[in-house]
């Protein structure tokens, strides 16, 4: 660490955030471009190693070509009296590893994490990289508990020989090693990278590593040799479904694991589907107590394993298949008057109703009474310089607020727009103007700040039937795609409901709701859904989501009840009378 602050090129050097044994990562500033950044430097015994040197510009290289919202990005590669230093985006959060000392996480959250690694490990894999050194610390969570794969300093080109390091030397971590990497002369393949991505999994699921005991080189031979120890006995709240994901995942044999880190985490998803309503009928995992205090909060663990009870409350399975619905489960009787006007008083599942919720997408119109404005897209630097030029526009800090959404600075548009509040004559068109914004570009998180803003903003107002229908419009399609928000984005979506008035919108709470519904968590959706609907009993999009609930879990009456409810109420959305008769239409 330098004794002091120190520019470097463009860059004023902060502090380290990261260490190994090779290089040093540093939390860095741009000043003209008023973003922070991350640079790797190595350290200075490696300064004549010609092979080292060669593998760090290697790395830069391989990353720099991957393109992927999950892949924390290379911006530039420059030297510094003769130190090669690699920038990267600078993700202001903390490692998997650091979540991990907390145990276990909660299985819900576990299915709302992998996802994006899954689908960045893919594309690297589609690219032609294997990463070679997946595991928790290379893993990093923002604040937001979005997830991030990181350092390819161990990365291949597949089939073409091009590595950033020897081929000699042992590549990757003991712990997570596959046992072809650790087996002179094996071959490693794209099956060994999810290997590693399968004992991540059981170390989130489980709470401790499957080899942990010994030398590296005795871990590495229980890797190649040893069965697998049992997930359940380990930790008894492994059910036999996802045990059965594990033991695939971590197969010695590349040919039996999984073809692809989709193909598992779905496989996961499915096997968690069949234990949920257990996992309803059961309190909520308690959050530990130990974690780091930068863990972020959306985080929760499982209850250590050694005060975990010894029995089990087995969940009663359910059959599912495409091609038939399932028998309905027991009907529970429903407590709220809302539920009851609307018929929802009995639950089961059954695979054609979810097959019937396919993705809607509606058309929305501009609002007649308020003003849709034509953002520019246009480069960062651009719509910085225009800012500069024009620093009372709120047209400016819209068109920054939007090139940054663009490029994942989310934090700094967020920033940008609640800055530009400030010089908006009209505070409801500017705040409907930057959820639009966020919702063109697929930001979900920043488009329910920016539209539960505007709906408090227009409360009391002529405004405030207009903002609501437009802004669930353009929510609903958002939160309605598969694990658009992870779990654990909606979990700290939902914890900053009691703090901030711009998420306390009942509205907001709906389109949470559904969210957590595309994550198949029917459980937690009944719970939020029924906070929203005790806080506005009245609200179609919560009516129209009820509806959806019931139709996921096999209640078609209730579904029924639901849907006709909203064709008959004039007050409605427009939006969700065509919706609620799409899904009728699709029960006949």
């Amino acid at each position: 660490m330098p004794p002091e602050p120190q520019q470097i090129g463009g860059y004023q050097l902060l502090d380290p955030v990261g260490q190994g044994g090779m290089a040093t990562v540093y939390k860095a500033f741009h000043p003209r471009l008023n973003r922070y950044v991350a640079i790797k430097m190595i350290h200075a015994g490696y300064m004549e190693d010609a092979a080292f040197i060669a593998r760090f510009e290697r790395e830069a290289q391989i990353v720099a070509a991957l393109e992927h919202p999950h892949i924390v990005p290379v911006y530039d590669c420059f030297e510094h009296r003769g130190m090669p230093c690699l920038v990267m985006k600078y993700i202001d959060g903390v490692t998997l590893k650091a979540a991990l000392s907390g145990g276990a996480l909660a299985i819900e959250d576990v299915i709302g994490l992998l996802p994006p690694i899954a689908a960045a490990l893919d594309y690297a894999h589609g690219q032609g990289v294997l990463h070679r050194d997946i595991k928790p610390s290379n893993i990093l969570l923002d604040k937001s508990a979005s997830p991030f794969l990181t350092d390819f300093g161990l990365a291949k080109m597949a089939g073409v020989g091009e590595t950033t390091i020897s081929e000699n030397m042992l590549i990757g971590t003991p712990f997570y090693m596959s046992p072809e990497q650790g087996n002179a002369g094996g071959m490693v393949t794209a099956r060994s990278d999810l290997y590693s991505l399968g004992v991540v999994l059981y170390e989130l699921i489980v709470g401790q590593l499957p080899y942990r005991d010994g030398t590296p080189y005795a871990i590495i031979h229980d890797h190649i040799y040893k069965p697998l120890p049992l997930p359940s006995v380990a930790n008894p709240a492994v059910s036999a479904d996802v045990e059965a994901v594990l033991l695939r995942a971590l197969a010695k044999l590349p040919e039996d694991r999984y073809a692809s880190a989709a193909e598992m985490i779905d496989s996961l998803i499915d096997a968690v589907s069949k234990s949920q309503p257990s996992l309803a009928r059961h309190p909520k995992l308690e959050r530990r107590t130990s974690k780091p205090e930068s863990l972020p909060e959306s985080l929760s663990h499982q209850e250590p394993v050694e005060n975990r009870a010894k029995t089990r409350h087995p969940a009663k399975k359910r059959e599912t298949s495409p091609a038939s619905p399932t028998k309905p489960v027991k009907k529970r009787r429903m407590r709220r008057r809302w539920l009851i006007a609307i018929g929802v008083i009995a639950i089961l599942l059954i695979a054609q109703g979810q097959r019937r919720q396919e993705r809607f997408t509606p058309e929305p119109d501009a609002p007649a009474t308020l003003m849709m404005l034509a953002i520019p897209d246009v480069p960062l630097i651009e719509a910085e310089r225009r800012l500069a030029e024009n620093p009372t526009d709120p047209l400016a800090y819209l068109t920054l607020g939007r090139a940054q959404l663009e490029i994942s600075q989310i934090e700094q548009a967020e920033a940008t727009l609640a800055e530009g509040l400030q010089y908006a004559e009209d505070r409801v068109v500017y705040l409907v103007n930057a959820g639009s914004a966020a919702a063109d570009l697929e930001r979900t998180t920043s488009a329910m700040f920016a539209f539960g803003a505007a709906l408090n903003a227009a409360r009391d107002t002529d405004q405030a039937a207009t903002v609501r229908a437009f802004a669930g419009e353009r929510l609903y399609p958002l939160v309605s795609r598969p694990r658009s928000l992870t779990a654990f984005q909606v979990r700290n979506l939902q914890s900053l409901r009691e703090n901030r008035a711009e998420y306390r919108e009942p509205l907001i709470g709906a389109m949470l709701a559904r969210a957590l519904l595309s994550n198949r968590l029917d459980g937690l959706t009944q719970a939020l859904l029924g906070t929203v609907l005790v806080e506005d009993p009245l609200l179609a999009e919560a009516v129209l989501i009820q509806g959806e609930l019931a139709l996921f879990r096999g209640e078609t009456a209730a579904a029924r009840a639901a849907f006709d409810s909203l064709q008959a109420n004039p007050d409605a959305p427009s939006w969700t009378r065509s919706r609620a008769r799409e899904l009728l239409e699709g029960l006949e």
